[in-house]
């Protein structure tokens, strides 16, 4: 079994990753219709278009940024501070010379890549303005991930969750204000840009004071650069695969279908990728958790914090989702109004239940990194890859946005395969002991669910606030049940809380 105080310290890193992305979230959730408002709906899709660019980090970035964690995690804990120099080095100096490649790129094919995203002559001098800014905050957000990547591996979660909320509620409340004087888009990419320069800064600055041996050197190792592509490789491979669901396939929206139906599809992936997020946040820091239990040789742990972990991530995940998915034109009405609604409820519906599935390949991601066998990960996002690129813009082409999200919808079906066989599989696991341990709590819940769906879609836009409450009302009682049962251990977080119920 694992360890109850390091269990207990993991479960607080994860409080404390996931609390940050809650109030992030609130915030871009309160100000998006008056963003929408301000740039109209074209806009909007423009906006998401260009900002989507520094989204290639995840690609671009080779898996550099995971292999980094997992180094860091390994040299910290056994003290070897010269060799975490050499690797974060040779690291940053890659990244270094690819973001400045990429930022060229852009600027130098601004031009192209307008005509390609099927951006009407009206704003073309804007927008490819706006590019050539957003070029600029690429490089840097490029960096700055690197050195947020260091102290992850440090595990100093608190601190990066800390620095993550102050500088999106900064760059929420200067959009409102850019936005106001009327800046619009150019000064919308402009303080994006800040923001991502002002974050390089802090990371950077936070680094050398919580790793005082490390110390700036412009060389690469050749040995560690081999250690870091050989395990970051396959992980590039997984970038890419996520990079489809996330940023690829607003492009491919917008070529097929124009900017405006970039943001009816943006906008319920942004409330779906919320949920995600902050679930995926909470669980973040058993990455280089379970790279120290792998240094140590315990595959016994491994295995109870694969169970456990995978039955608290889906206890939070399970529940609202599936709200979503049921409530999705109720919750888009009173969100962003009911002619919205209209033209992404489905939508919502569709990849609220797709990332669902596409969920339970976290927690196995993690813990196979940590174990170091990048490899199976990699294999499987081969496959993912494929079903993307023969699935996503056929069915956008011939379907629009609807079409879109039943593409992800199919390929998100992939990780049933990849979680119950193989994960298990590597980890030593019956699969019947995970399905009965990790999915048999929510039956009940799921066929509730199943059977109000209909009644839900035919009631349309009657009472959507009735509707809604009603179930926000079954949401809770199932969030109540699961930690009745212990499978959200708050009482194991904060005991204190709970001594007196």
């Amino acid at each position: 079994m694992i360890n109850v105080r390091n269990y207990n310290k993991l479960l607080k890193n994860s409080l404390w990753s996931s609390s940050s992305f809650i109030f992030i979230t609130l915030i871009s959730f309160l100000i998006l219709p008056y963003i929408i408002k301000k740039l109209s709906i074209e806009g909007y899709g423009i906006y998401i278009l260009i900002t989507s660019l520094i989204g290639f980090y995840g690609i671009l970035d080779l898996g550099l940024g995971s292999a980094l964690i997992k180094y860091v995690a390994e040299f910290y804990e056994k003290k070897e501070y010269e060799r975490l120099n050499v690797y974060i080095n040779s690291s940053l100096f890659v990244q270094s010379f690819i973001g400045l490649i990429s930022s060229a790129f852009i600027l130098f094919f601004s031009k192209s890549i307008i005509y390609f995203l099927n951006i009407n002559k009206y704003s073309f001098f804007e927008t490819t303005l706006a590019l050539k800014i957003c070029a600029i905050g690429f490089f840097f957000t490029f960096i700055g991930g690197a050195y947020k990547a260091i102290l992850q591996g440090l595990q100093l979660y608190k601190i990066t969750s800390l620095i993550d909320s102050l500088l999106n509620l900064a760059l929420n409340i200067l959009l409102v204000v850019v936005l106001y004087i009327g800046y619009g888009l150019i000064g919308s990419i402009v303080i994006n840009v800040l923001v991502a320069f002002i974050s390089f800064i802090i990371y950077w600055i936070i680094v050398k004071k919580n790793l005082p041996t490390y110390s700036l050197r412009v060389f690469v190792d050749i040995k560690s650069l081999k250690d870091i592509i050989s395990f970051s490789f396959f992980i590039f491979l997984s970038k890419i695969s996520n990079m489809f669901s996330h940023y690829i396939v607003r492009f491919v929206i917008s070529f097929f279908l124009g900017p405006e139906a970039v943001t009816y599809y943006t906008v319920p992936s942004k409330l779906v990728g919320a949920i995600g997020g902050i679930a995926s946040s909470s669980i973040s820091a058993i990455f280089p958790f379970s790279s120290q239990l792998s240094a140590a040789n315990n595959n016994a742990e491994i295995k109870t914090l694969f169970l456990k972990s995978s039955r608290i991530f889906i206890a939070i995940i399970f529940p609202i989702s599936f709200f979503i998915c049921i409530f999705s034109r109720q919750i888009l009405t009173l969100w962003m109004g009911a002619e919205f609604a209209k033209n992404s409820w489905l939508v919502l519906t569709i990849i609220s239940f797709s990332s669902f599935i596409g969920g339970l390949s976290a927690i196995p991601n993690l813990i196979i990194l940590g174990s170091g066998n990048s490899k199976l990960i990699g294999l499987f996002s081969i496959f993912t890859i494929i079903l993307y690129i023969i699935s996503l813009p056929l069915l956008t082409k011939f379907f629009g946005i609807i079409g879109t999200a039943i593409a992800l919808l199919i390929t998100s079906c992939g990780v049933i395969y990849y979680v119950i066989i193989k994960t298990t599989e590597y980890t030593n696991i019956n699969i019947n002991e995970f399905l009965n341990f990790v999915l048999r709590p929510h039956l009940n819940f799921f066929i509730l669910g199943a059977l109000l769906l209909p009644v839900v879609v035919i009631n349309g836009n009657q009472k959507p606030i009735v509707v809604f409450t009603f179930g926000i009302i079954l949401m809770l009682l199932h969030y109540l049940f699961l930690m009745r049962k212990e499978l959200i251990p708050i009482k194991n977080i904060y005991p204190k809380l709970f001594q007196n119920i």
